[in-house]
């Protein structure tokens, strides 16, 4: 389902409960947030899925201005989106998940930026079928986006009764446990193998105010 389709099916309290997804204002005034990065703000950390033809072309960014000549795949209705066009990168938007990975290999657009949690999963159950497909990891774009758990602005009893669970993992250690045993996730620790890859940064216009980043309890970062 598109995160569209999904959250107006949340809000209409139908189908579904909860969703998690990236937040930005108008979802953040819109739904019940849950404000506790559940991936501790990794999300924001974005890798390259791209064809091999393309590698040579990521090879040589350096700066935001190289990044600028590249073209990547984004969902239509994803934050992520406004967030690349606000910083003038070129992006070509899609309403199909799985359309943007064979628009990437079939070279329509030049990489499709992933988290840095979701990449390697997504890369390894393609690669048999889209055998050219290939996983840049030396270049990381990086924005403030975490992903939260929404549910229905009428449902903020759930919201509170899943933040009150989530604090209580954080507590006990379970929470960063979790993050560093789930498969999607454990191959990105320890986190200083990612200290040598080259890092650019994004301004994230689109996070709600007061918006902060530096408490370690809720986040941690790859550099």
């Amino acid at each position: 389902m598109p995160q569209k389709r999904a959250l107006q099916e949340l809000q209409a309290e139908r189908i579904i409960d909860i969703y998690w997804a990236g937040i930005d204002a108008a979802r953040a005034s819109q739904f019940s947030v849950v404000n506790i990065p559940l991936i501790k703000g990794l999300l924001g950390f974005r890798v390259f899925i791209t064809h091999q033809d393309n590698v040579r072309k990521l090879e040589q960014v350096t700066t935001l201005s190289d990044l600028k000549k590249i073209s990547l795949c984004q969902g239509s209705h994803w934050p992520d989106t406004d967030i690349m066009l606000a910083a003038g990168l070129k992006v070509l938007p899609n309403p199909i998940y799985e359309n943007m990975f064979g628009q990437t290999y079939i070279k329509r657009c030049d990489a499709f930026p992933r988290g840095i949690n979701e990449a390697m999963s997504e890369y390894q159950a393609r690669k048999v079928v889209m055998p050219e497909l290939a996983l840049y990891q030396d270049l990381i774009l990086y924005y403030p986006f975490p992903m939260y758990f929404f549910t229905s602005s009428k449902n903020s009893k759930l919201a509170e009764f899943l933040k009150t669970g989530l604090e209580k993992a954080i507590d006990d250690g379970s929470f960063e446990e979790y993050i560093k045993s789930h498969p999607t996730t454990e191959h990105l620790f320890p986190l200083d193998k990612w200290k040598n890859a080259r890092f650019l940064k994004l301004n994230n216009p689109f996070l709600p105010k007061d918006f902060d980043t530096s408490n370690p309890r809720y986040w941690i970062s790859v550099n």
